[in-house]
């Protein structure tokens, strides 16, 4: 094809026919800029098409993170509300002034329990690794931004104030009314179950027996402390988990709906 484009030039100049040889030349110049355009638009499409892929991979395994997340979530929040029923069955027992009964003894180790939760950041790093803009919607970017900066600013700050005043009570509170602090069947639990394969938290029974509880009943100092864990329970745990359930599912759904969209 060149040849033939090079003996057209050279029989045109030597015929002296100067203004078809600059039609010609102006024609060709023309048709090496289309071709040059349209193997720039091969190239953005394939380039799209890359970057199309690595999004749906990008999207999918975040799918797959926050679904698994979503479900040690839901298995802390289930531990967690035992806990607070736990607080609030003592408080209302001791307020009643009822006789001890053997299984309070359970009840005082789950107002102790503090299972603590943070969802995975290993696929959110690994982006921030290469390129957020990777996900090309804005909106879901930023939601799932938000999601992270959240989880890793006041969620798991005030999970941490929590379980800094189970350890300073044990020390200052609890150590003076109790005779141990989570006396559990821990090594019982850890035979029959596994995180990875049969894992059951219902399983693991933590108790607690007070040293006198008719004292206990009239325990200012103890009645103020657990009145105040749970408050503080409803705060820092129980607000910010339904919180994060929430950004979970809602995220997910933005996830499947963008999907959808880059697989059309």
């Amino acid at each position: 094809m060149i040849k033939f484009f090079r003996k057209v030039r050279h029989r045109l100049l030597t015929e002296n026919k100067f203004s078809k040889y600059l039609i010609y030349a102006i024609g060709e110049i023309i048709l090496v800029v289309i071709g040059i355009l349209i193997a720039v638009s091969i190239n953005n499409w394939n380039e799209k098409q890359k970057l199309k892929t690595q999004e749906i991979e990008i999207l999918q395994n975040f799918q797959n993170t926050f679904k698994e997340d979503l479900k040690g979530l839901n298995r802390a929040i289930t531990i967690n509300n035992r806990v607070k029923k736990s607080m609030t069955l003592l408080l209302d027992y001791m307020n009643e002034d009822k006789s001890y009964h053997d299984s309070l003894k359970y009840h005082f180790g789950n107002t102790n329990v503090h299972w603590e939760f943070t969802i995975s950041s290993s696929v959110f790093d690994a982006l921030k690794s290469k390129d957020l803009n990777l996900i090309s919607n804005d909106s879901l970017r930023q939601e799932i931004i938000e999601l992270y900066t959240w989880s890793n600013g006041a969620y798991l700050t005030d999970q941490n104030r929590y379980r800094d005043i189970l350890e300073n009570a044990s020390e200052s509170i609890l150590n003076k009314r109790f005779d141990e602090f989570w006396k559990d069947n821990y090594e019982t639990w850890k035979t029959n179950s596994s995180y990875e394969y049969n894992f059951k938290s219902n399983e693991l029974i933590s108790e607690m027996i007070p040293n006198d509880f008719e004292s206990l009943k009239k325990d200012n100092e103890y009645l103020y402390f657990l009145k105040s864990l749970r408050n503080r329970f409803n705060w820092y745990i129980e607000m910010h988990f339904e919180n994060m359930q929430l950004l979970l599912k809602n995220a997910l759904i933005s996830i499947e709906k963008e999907l959808v969209k880059l697989k059309k």
